[in-house]
């Protein structure tokens, strides 16, 4: 029988997927046009932190789910550190959209130098969030279960959303699949193990 914590983590981190999207297209809306759209700073804050807060409880859930059903310690150091360069990445962005304030570059004016720090900041964070990604699918493959057919996918789909992530122009691909990733790792946590489940050894 599913543990009820689990499966509780399991939909939050269906609906921290639902979440994102608003974000990405308020992001957008402010990226595009922050004279225009910079009321909207406030509602994304509070929607990229509610995202976080779901998207993190139920990570941090599915690193108890391998320890307990699969006594697997070998990824919980990576999820912790995801969890806190995730809200790093959280701080840099709304600091710089809040201290960057509706400036928008002209021929005649350069970038506001918060967007340039944050750039950089957003850089080195997703050098290293990508880095430890795909140490961290290639150490979740060394788990010896399926987890109901998904263990492939979900190490398959962070290693890419990592690499991704790592060429940073290709960063919005790669936080599509890490959405992707959530979402398989949601279904796992509301299935729970599988009792009947044979050990995949790879």
């Amino acid at each position: 029988m599913t543990n009820g914590k689990y499966r509780i983590a399991g939909w939050m981190a269906l609906a921290s997927v639902c979440v994102v999207i608003p974000c990405g297209v308020m992001n957008m809306l402010i990226g595009a046009r922050p004279d225009k759209f910079f009321s909207l700073i406030p509602v994304l804050a509070y929607f990229s932190l509610l995202e976080w807060t779901l998207s993190s409880y139920a990570f941090y859930r599915f690193k108890d789910f391998l320890n307990e059903h699969y006594n697997f310690h070998k990824v919980d150091v990576f999820i912790i550190i995801f969890i806190i360069s995730s809200m790093i990445m959280y701080i840099i962005m709304i600091t710089t959209l809040v201290l960057a304030g509706d400036s928008m570059p002209t021929r005649g004016m350069p970038i506001h130098p918060a967007k340039i720090a944050g750039i950089i900041g957003v850089a080195a964070n997703a050098l290293i969030f990508g880095t430890l990604g795909i140490i961290f699918g290639v150490k979740l493959l060394k788990l010896e279960a399926g987890l109901h057919g998904l263990l492939k996918p979900m190490a398959y789909v962070a290693i890419a959303g990592s690499i991704c992530i790592l060429l940073f122009l290709l960063a919005p691909l790669g936080s599509l699949l890490f959405s992707v990733f959530t979402i398989l790792m949601a279904i796992v946590l509301i299935k729970g193990k599988d009792r009947e489940e044979i050990p995949e050894f790879v």
